[in-house]
């Protein structure tokens, strides 16, 4: 027979499946004495499936005592020499925290609503409101991150690296407009993190050096977007634009 005691209520939040709980316990028999603090999700497996079946329905903060045979917690066998089936054994478990977990979501509803997201970005662009734009695709920004960084999605990382090389484009083209030079420069080097030969970012970054009077690092960059669109006139222009200032520079 099992003995339950409650030894310190609370009002907090009930403990329900799914959810990621803290827990310090402790299983005392007449040999041995365990314990610990662990943090597990319910429903997961990760801790004894008693304990894991206790918590469900009580709330966080509240501490009980059980009293009860060794083989409601470990099973028929017990637990080796030191706690056998039939001895008594007791048990204290408080409930230190919880939280709800949130479920992800399907990869195509998530990106479905980035896209939706970027193309806003793409209106106020062409309404010439540039920081609204900046304000969407960064919204697109951080959720492309953290789905990157989820071990569900990792089959996705190609995609999602393209969507992510498209957002900061977008967003060093917002702040080109607007004549930051040092947020261009950035935002076009996350570009280049995901795809290093594109070449509206090394193109920006050349303008941007060049701006800044740097002109032998933005005849690097340009010389690079060169060779992949030769034909291009703008990239053309600003690297004789930065190698006229060298030769200047150079003859002085």
């Amino acid at each position: 027979m099992m003995e339950i005691q409650c030894i310190e209520e609370s009002k907090g939040q009930i403990i329900s499946e799914g959810m990621e709980i803290k827990i310090h316990y402790s299983i005392q028999s007449s040999l041995t004495k365990e314990e610990n603090e662990v943090q597990f999700v319910i429903g997961e497996g990760s801790i004894l499936p008693f304990i894991e079946k206790f918590v469900i329905n009580k709330r966080i903060g509240e501490k009980y005592q059980i009293i009860t045979k060794g083989k409601e917690i470990f099973g028929e066998e017990g637990f080796g020499e030191r706690i056998k089936s039939e001895e008594e054994v007791k048990v204290i478990i408080k409930i230190l925290e919880g939280k709800e977990i949130k479920k992800p979501k399907e990869f195509e509803e998530s990106i479905k609503e980035i896209i939706k997201t970027k193309e806003k970005g793409k209106e106020k662009i062409n309404k010439k409101e540039y920081k609204e734009a900046i304000e969407l695709y960064q919204e697109c920004a951080a959720e492309l991150h953290n789905l990157i960084d989820n071990i569900n999605y990792q089959k996705y990382n190609e995609e999602i690296k393209k969507q992510l090389s498209l957002i900061h484009s977008n967003m060093a083209l917002c702040w080109l407009k607007l004549e930051n030079w040092n947020e261009t420069k950035q935002q076009s080097e996350e570009v280049l993190k995901f795809d290093p030969t594109n070449v509206k970012a090394l193109y920006r970054i050349g303008v941007v050096l060049n701006k800044k009077e740097q002109y032998s690092l933005a005849l690097n960059y340009l010389k690079k977007a060169m060779t992949l669109a030769e034909q291009d006139g703008l990239i053309r222009k600003e690297y004789n634009f930065a190698a006229n200032n060298i030769n200047k520079t150079t003859k002085k």
